[in-house]
């Protein structure tokens, strides 16, 4: 190639770029061109798979959402937030999310970016197609296409099309190319991410994290390194009560493959695993989380831990304020920890307002049902709480009637029934057994006997 010539290629990449900045052309960002703002949500909807073949669909929503996470352009709403959105339209939260009930739940909640795929088999391998829509009119503002060659090729056509799509929506050249391949920070092992996505459904949406445990512990089998699977089986591992080891297994496993990882989930894995060795590191770590613009809920519930109420009281609230102002929905475990900090403060009407949103936000939703259970008691007492609670146990979700039961227990030792608590508490422990308890569902049941003390 002559000195022309590379002039003349030199020139047209600078032309190119140039249009897209001003928003021009066929290189046009949808940020230049004012369709897309900065850090603007974007919801996902399930890939449809030709065939019907759900696991591969699961995977392949699982593999684009994580590829788009790394983005600084836009904001993908996470499943939890989906199911409680869904949960808001009187829907089970496991409802398939069709590009029609993506649409809708981006219309109910002001989402303005929609992002759906397909899946279609192309002889020997895979054509993948996915689109950029808006919300409201569902116009199509990017299609983008990526042929695979066979099942193995599909996550490096994952990772393809979601790099297209955050050039698209205006994120900058340099922040999409530095972003390692989508197999290096999550798993080269598709069946390792089907049986991830599979977890993620069961424990993040349906709150089955007895059945999604095993579903990691597949994930792990295929692929040791897969710190994702790793952490997310340490926190559900937690969560039903299983033996302090186990978690601090899998919290070790997610450390020592770190590296794997994202920045920002590798800062939550290592505040982890600190916190499983010390609780004051561990603070020292999710503040850090935190301060980086991360999730505080792991700071402000070590935060609890240690008596320091009015730190994580102040760090909830700010984070709660900040979600509001910029249109997004916080999670349920930063009103169930800040509800916990307003009570060791001793704000109890703050702390009945904080978990009434909490139930507002999921109305009949298993958290919201068990925060139900705190609001009952301040209302109306223990006589209230024990009508609620009784409520609970004959409820048909497994996981809302196993909460009941050993709620059933905390309001007959608060009332001083010892034999109605022994034999409570046995069927409690048989419920914690069962793998459909979250330890979480101790929480409002120690405040309450706190507070009555």
């Amino acid at each position: 190639v002559g000195r022309g010539s590379g002039a003349t290629v030199v020139r047209r990449v600078a032309g190119v770029v140039g249009l897209r900045q001003l928003g021009l052309g066929p290189a046009a960002s949808l940020a230049a061109s004012g369709k897309v703002r900065d850090n603007t949500a974007l919801l996902l909807a399930d890939f449809a798979v030709g065939g019907g073949d759900a696991a591969l669909g699961e995977s392949l929503t699982q593999g684009m959402r994580t590829a788009l996470e790394r983005s600084s352009a836009v904001r993908v709403v996470s499943p939890g937030a989906v199911g409680v959105a869904l949960q808001r339209m009187l829907r089970d939260p496991a409802t398939p999310v069709t590009p029609a009930v993506a649409r809708e739940v981006a219309q109910r909640n002001g989402i303005p970016l929609v992002v759906t795929g397909r899946v279609a088999v192309a002889g020997s391998g895979f054509l993948v197609t996915v689109a950029l829509e808006s919300a409201d009119s569902g116009s199509v503002l990017a299609p983008l296409q990526r042929g695979a060659r066979g099942a193995d090729d599909l996550l490096d056509a994952i990772d393809w099309l979601a790099r297209r799509l955050r050039e698209r929506v205006g994120e900058s050249l340099r922040d999409v190319n530095r972003t390692p391949p989508l197999a290096e920070v999550t798993t080269a092992s598709l069946p390792a991410l089907q049986a991830y996505s599979r977890a993620g459904t069961l424990g993040d949406v349906q709150g089955k994290f007895a059945e999604a445990i095993g579903s990691l512990e597949e994930a792990v089998r295929l692929d040791s390194t897969f710190a994702s699977a790793w952490r997310k089986a340490a926190v559900y591992a937690w969560n039903v009560g299983r033996p302090p080891s186990t978690v601090f297994r899998f919290a070790r496993a997610a450390y020592r493959h770190r590296e794997r990882v994202p920045p920002d989930e590798r800062a939550e894995i290592e505040a982890y695993f600190l916190g499983e060795i010390s609780t004051r590191t561990g603070v020292a770590a999710y503040l850090r989380v935190a301060e980086a613009g991360g999730s505080p809920v792991g700071a402000g519930l070590r935060l609890r831990a240690l008596g320091r109420y009015v730190q994580a009281e102040s760090l909830l609230s700010a984070h709660l304020r900040a979600d509001s102002a910029a249109g997004k929905a916080s999670t349920y475990q930063v009103r169930l920890n800040l509800s916990g900090a307003q009570l060791g403060l001793g704000q109890g009407a703050k702390a009945r307002q904080t978990m009434e949103a909490l139930v507002r936000s999921a109305p009949g939703g298993y958290w919201g049902r068990l925060t139900g259970t705190l609001t009952a008691w301040q209302v109306g007492g223990v006589d209230s709480l024990a009508v609620y609670v009784r409520e609970m146990t004959r409820s048909t979700d497994g996981q809302v009637s196993a909460g009941g039961v050993v709620m059933n227990a905390i309001v007959a030792g608060m009332r001083g029934r010892l034999g109605e608590y022994a034999v409570a508490v046995r069927r409690a422990e048989a419920a914690a057994r069962s793998g459909l308890l979250s330890t979480y569902t101790l929480e409002p049941a120690i405040a309450g006997i706190v507070t009555a003390a």
